[in-house]
């Protein structure tokens, strides 16, 4: 946990920015650096009502990470879970995990623009190629934050900054395990009342090379033939490859900003049946264009109003069954999104936030052909979708050791209509009878009541709502919901930095999958009402500077949920202990690092319908997990020559096996779980100019 640079003081906080190396502060100064995620507004760390945890562009390079899923596996509480299904990355928080939608339990952002697909609800990773040489800073706020995000901040919020720097222009080169090429590239320009920052990024991988055999149980191999799979065809290598380019410009002028973001991506993925051919490959193009204005009114207010617009395409066309199998999905949609925020800071004791929400989703359309499914050319058309919401966050020192937070978020979807038209015309054929959608209306609270008593000590009483709208916006459900309820205590000296956080998780109203085998051998998929689960755990970190360069960091989680639906109560997808551990040392231009997590054994999905499954033995669609210890070790060079670094990093020293397990889709042939990477070595060589 580490920062980068500082510009200087704000009152008790201290700035991001250009300046100051972090090395050079001590711990209990970290806690006074300013954020902006957990309230929209800079705040120091002690006073935000929420657990925050950074990670800095030092931390990216001392720590060698090549992605933003190895930056996330290494945050505490957070493990991930890879189907296959696209770009590694579905992270379940303090538990809690939702093999549903990729990501749709937190809010993601990249320097402040929610990231969200607002057709899923959801934030898929190959959406967000941001290259981590891109990378200055990541907030992670934990806790609900759907005061300020709204729907589907169950579990907090993620903000990736690539314009809190001034003077990290590179380019690199990196080759590694499995053919994976990146390369990434920054430029940037400033003046006294303007800047302008490039990032662009490219990667290509082979991806895993399994054999089908690994990953489906004796008692399931006889079913291959019938999917079209023969014995000398059941390797993965070659059908699961990815490609991404990014591209971004983040400007600024005087109040004025910018951002553009545009992401393509072409991704293969298993998906409920294997390959036997190519593989299902989707194509994705995403463009993210984003301006706005922060204005000062008068000594006390600011307002700040931004407009986003969102256009999105995909394809995908379907491997299955047999060589030439047909089957293709296109999707496409637009998306804008106007905010505007109004703060009031008439002194240090107290500052009012007000805002306002207003989302769009228009032009969505969806093409369907897989003939061999009985699926002959469905359209699917959706009328113009409105969300709006309206937002308040109060924070007042009632005294000098004593501060409070409070929140509150009335969010609410229009009714909309959605048409389905079959093997028609959607200008002149007649769609299929459909139901009115929308028609949500949530209220969301958020109250935290801080105690400081010292400049060494914060303690945080923290409660709050989050809600979640299902993204098929079915009026006949109700909004997912979750209420945490967290103790958080941190203690801060010169060297040594400690957080522990008391937590209760109590999620009600979640959609239950319940499967079913159709005789073509197909899963059909019904959600049902009414799920609940219950989580109390404790989170502990410890940070140590043991001497000038050499910080070790430590971090346990440990849950325990009970969900209503299972055997025994045990919910599935939830290890009941997380462990991280980082050692660096930096000298001069020479850093080193380790790295170990240790995730615990998990259950796979649970059929709820048994009798819908009666060949899954209690119900169960795969095996279970066990736990893994994974380690990962870097070494970096600056300046070898001039303005070059090298960089290596291994993956997974010991070579240790990791097993997800199945989601509910892949789970009926690879019952025995998704194996995770293996050892591999990273190159990665880059220049500064």
């Amino acid at each position: 946990m580490r920062l980068v640079a500082l510009l200087g003081l704000s009152g008790s906080g201290l700035l991001w920015g250009e300046g100051l190396d972090v090395a050079s502060l001590s711990l209990d100064e970290l806690m006074k650096v300013e954020v902006t995620t957990p309230g929209k507004v800079p705040e120091a760390i002690r006073d935000t009502p929420a657990s925050v945890y950074l990670i800095g562009r030092e931390d990216i390079e001392t720590f060698g990470y090549t992605t933003l899923t190895e930056v996330f596996e290494n945050v505490p509480g957070f493990y991930n879970i890879d189907n296959y299904t696209g770009v590694s990355g579905n992270f379940g928080i303090r538990g809690y995990w939702n093999g549903r939608m990729q990501n749709s339990s937190v809010a993601i952002l990249v320097n402040g623009v929610p990231q969200m697909r607002q057709d899923l609800f959801a934030t898929r990773m190959e959406g967000l190629g941001v290259p981590v040489e891109a990378i200055d800073r990541i907030e992670v706020s934990r806790g609900p934050n759907s005061v300020i995000y709204g729907n589907g901040a169950f579990f907090g919020a993620i903000n990736i900054i690539t314009n809190g720097s001034y003077s990290d222009d590179q380019f690199s080169v990196s080759h590694g395990a499995r053919g994976t090429t990146r390369a990434a590239g920054r430029w940037s320009e400033f003046g006294e009342d303007h800047h302008v920052i490039v990032n662009a990024g490219y990667s290509e991988t082979d991806g895993y090379d399994h054999d089908l055999l690994e990953l489906v149980g004796e008692d399931r191999r006889d079913w291959l033939s019938s999917y079209g799979v023969t014995p000398d065809n059941t390797s993965l290598a070659g059908r699961l490859e990815q490609r991404s380019e990014y591209f971004q410009l983040s400007a600024a002028w005087k109040q004025f900003y910018f951002e553009l973001g545009l992401n393509d991506a072409e991704v293969e993925s298993y998906s409920g049946l294997p390959a036997v051919d190519e593989g299902n490959r989707r194509s994705s193009e995403e463009a993210r264009i984003s301006a706005g204005v922060d204005v000062p009114l008068g000594d006390a207010f600011s307002l700040d109003t931004r407009l986003t617009y969102t256009s999105f395409y995909s394809a995908e066309n379907y491997d299955a069954l047999f060589p030439g199998f047909v089957g293709v999905n296109t999707r496409d949609f637009d998306n804008w999104e106007l905010e505007s925020l109004l703060t009031y800071s008439p002194s240090d004791d107290l500052r009012i936030l007000g805002g306002v929400n207003l989302q769009r989703m228009q032009n969505f359309y969806e093409y369907t052909h897989v003939p061999a499914v009985g699926l002959l050319h469905e359209s699917v058309v959706v009328d113009d979708r409105d969300i709006r919401s309206l937002f308040g966050q109060v924070s007042y020192q009632l005294s000098e050791p004593w501060s409070l937070v409070a929140g509150y978020r009335i969010e609410k979807m229009s009714g909309f209509d959605r048409f389905v038209y079959i093997n028609e015309p959607v200008d002149t054929g007649t769609p299929l009878p459909s139901g009115a959608k929308g028609g949500f209306e949530n209220g969301t609270p958020r109250v935290s009541l801080i105690y400081q008593p010292s400049e060494s000590q914060v303690l945080k009483f923290m409660v709050g709502d989050a809600t979640k709208i299902p993204n098929f916006s079915d009026p006949s459900f109700e909004s997912e919901r979750s209420r945490t309820s967290e103790i958080n205590y941190s203690w801060s000296s010169e060297n040594l930095h400690l957080s522990a956080s008391l937590f209760h998780n109590s999620l009600s109203d979640l959609l239950i999958e319940a499967l079913e085998i159709e005789p073509s051998g197909l899963v059909d998929t019904d959600l049902l009402r009414g799920g609940k689960v219950d989580t109390d755990g404790v989170e502990v970190l410890l940070i140590k500077d043991f001497s000038e360069g050499l910080r070790a960091e430590f971090g346990v989680t440990m849950q325990h949920s009970e969900s209503m639906e299972t055997p025994e109560g045990r919910l599935s997808y939830s290890p009941d202990f997380l462990g991280h551990a980082k050692l660096s040392y930096k000298r001069g231009d020479f850093s080193a690092a380790v790295l170990g997590r240790y995730v615990d054994d998990m259950l796979s999905f649970y059929n709820v319908d048994e009798e819908a499954t009666p060949m899954f033995e209690d119900g169960y669609f795969g095996d279970p997990v066990d736990s893994y210890v994974v380690m990962d070790f870097n070494l970096r060079w600056e300046q070898v020559w001039e303005k070059l670094y090298l960089n290596f990093h291994l993956n997974n020293v010991f070579d240790t096996e990791i097993r997800y397990p199945s989601n509910p889709i892949n789970g009926l042939l690879l019952n025995r779980g998704h194996i995770g990477p293996g050892r591999g070595l990273t190159i990665k060589a880059g220049i500064r100019f």
